[in-house]
């Protein structure tokens, strides 16, 4: 399927005003149909993120008890325990996509894929090529939401997908937003919770269609990662979930300005310590 066709592919199911949790998924069926599908949370953070605390096994058990066949953890700049996750989620009977979100110099992007983490600070073309060059895709986080590093629209001329569906959004506004960019450039959608806390692992889930090839046969932990990525990017996705509630999001806008806020200060009294002062 060719990224022209992705909008065809993607239905967007959302609920602005959703507190309830995801009811778990029953168990994937062994290929009654033509094609097997699979539900992913696709932007999830751990402890190693600046701004999060929770432990990996803490998301990985929030994961399981979801119904999620997988995730992909998805902390800021680093991935170590992405890549742990992919080693012992099969112990939760969860399949893992190792991945990061990297900060370039023109917002924020999901390496989804990647076993080594793309270097920070470069630009958003340099930095899907050299996710694309570890074998990974690239796709766009809460696009447009300067305060959040979203990337600008007149930015996003290639990647291969954008996040329709982020569940720490207020209102749903911005998810709209991003659901007729997608359709309007063709590119393919995907929705992640952005949970920086176990609670709301599974509030946003991507449900990817696999070929028959890439059949699990009712075992998650069998999935092909290969496989998984080619039919995101080829836009055979749909996408589902609620919003995390407004409370919460005021809750990590705060902590997000106290993280800053202690990290101008420690800034700032490293350079009147070395002289180094404008």
């Amino acid at each position: 399927m060719t990224r022209a066709n992705a909008r065809s592919g993607r239905e967007t199911e959302l609920n602005a005003n959703s507190e309830t949790e995801l009811e778990p998924k029953p168990e994937l069926e062994s290929h009654p149909t033509p094609n097997a599908t699979v539900s992913l949370d696709l932007h999830v953070h751990t402890e190693e993120s600046y701004d999060c605390e929770t432990p990996l096994v803490d998301v990985l058990e929030r994961a399981a008890e979801a119904g999620l066949d997988g995730l992909c953890i998805t902390d800021h700049d680093a991935i170590e325990q992405s890549l742990a996750a992919a080693t012992i989620a099969p112990e939760y009977g969860l399949f893992a996509i190792p991945g990061v979100e990297v900060s370039t110099r023109d917002g924020h992007v999901l390496a989804l894929g990647v076993e080594t983490r793309p270097k920070p600070g470069r630009s958003f073309g340099e930095t899907v090529a050299a996710i694309r060059s570890r074998g990974g895709i690239a796709i766009v986080p809460h696009p447009f939401r300067r305060s959040r590093h979203g990337v600008p629209a007149d930015v996003i001329d290639d990647c291969d997908g954008i996040e329709v569906h982020n569940a720490m959004c207020v209102t749903g506004v911005r998810n709209r937003q991003a659901a007729r960019f997608a359709d309007d450039h063709g590119f393919a959608g995907v929705a992640g919770s952005d949970a920086h806390t176990a609670r709301l692992v599974g509030r946003a889930v991507t449900d990817v269609h696999l070929e028959p090839a890439a059949g699990t046969d009712g075992d998650p932990t069998a999935i092909d990662r290969g496989r998984v990525l080619e039919a995101i990017a080829d836009g055979r996705t749909t996408v589902r979930g609620g919003l995390a509630s407004p409370a919460s999001c005021v809750r990590k806008y705060a902590q997000n300005v106290s993280v800053k806020f202690r990290t101008g200060v420690r800034v700032g009294i490293g350079r009147l310590k070395t002289g180094n002062v404008d």
